[in-house]
């Protein structure tokens, strides 16, 4: 073998065997956590029949597109001055 063909080969086999631990640790994270199988009582769940008015929805919206649309939000004016010392 030549020393660049070596090196490959060396290269190659660090690569599967990094690939497989990064597998097998995904595996025991995945193993390790509570699988959600529903959503009913989270706090944050916000269903999108239930959008407050003001918000358009895509219904259309494909991966990457925007979903929701909502307004900016008012700015509050500013504080009166303070009263001098």
């Amino acid at each position: 073998m030549t020393a660049p063909h070596a090196d490959a080969e060396q290269r190659a086999a660090l690569a599967d065997r990094c690939h497989r631990l990064v597998r097998f640790l995904h595996e025991v994270a995945v193993g390790r956590s509570k699988r959600v199988r529903t959503v009913d009582e989270h706090p944050l769940t916000v269903w999108l029949a239930d959008v407050p008015a003001g918000v358009a929805l895509s219904e259309h919206a494909g991966a990457g597109e925007v979903l929701l649309t909502a307004p900016a939000a008012a700015t509050l004016p500013p504080p009166p001055p303070l009263p001098p010392i």
